[in-house]
């Protein structure tokens, strides 16, 4: 059953995928939004990072 962190993780993933379709496909027209693409994908990978840790950690507290 998937929960609100596998959720968020699930839209991330979607949004990262739509992200390099864009910079695969060469829809970025400068340097800049070729950056600004490759943040975004980075701090959209960081919060589902953030968000499935912080999934384990409740999870962990939970068997305590």
């Amino acid at each position: 059953m998937m929960d609100l962190f596998d959720t968020i993780a699930l839209e991330v993933n979607e949004k990262v995928g739509q992200l390099k379709d864009a910079l695969a496909t060469g829809r970025s027209t400068s340097y800049e939004e070729y950056k600004f693409l490759c943040g975004e994908i980075k701090g959209l990978l960081y919060i589902k990072d953030y968000v499935l840790d912080l999934k384990r950690q409740l999870e962990n507290s939970d068997d305590e």
